[in-house]
């Protein structure tokens, strides 16, 4: 047997409260399977796309989240030293208002 087989994903994909930031297209695109969305945020990508807030309440009709919808989009707190039990740094970053 030569190669490995390929195996193909067919099940519906769900995703729920996540987060794309400044990525290089939209924030969530799924082309190759069904996908389920709830909750997740997407902001400052490429690519615009209206997605729900993150706080699970909807964006009015083809909005779309901009920077001035959140309390903070300055990474710098975020990507700071953990606390010293081990957990994230409190921030602002990316809540929304």
């Amino acid at each position: 047997m030569t190669g490995s087989p390929t195996r193909e994903f067919r099940g519906a994909i769900r995703l729920t409260a996540n987060t794309a930031w400044r990525n290089g297209d939209a924030g969530f695109t799924c082309t190759d399977a069904a996908a389920a969305s709830q909750g997740n945020l997407a902001v400052a990508n490429r690519r615009a796309q209206a997605v729900p807030r993150a706080d699970g309440r909807p964006w009015p009709a083809g909005a779309v989240a901009t920077r001035a919808d959140f309390r903070s989009t300055d990474p710098t707190v975020a990507e700071g030293a953990r606390q010293a039990d081990g957990r994230l740094p409190l921030t602002d970053f990316l809540q929304t208002s």
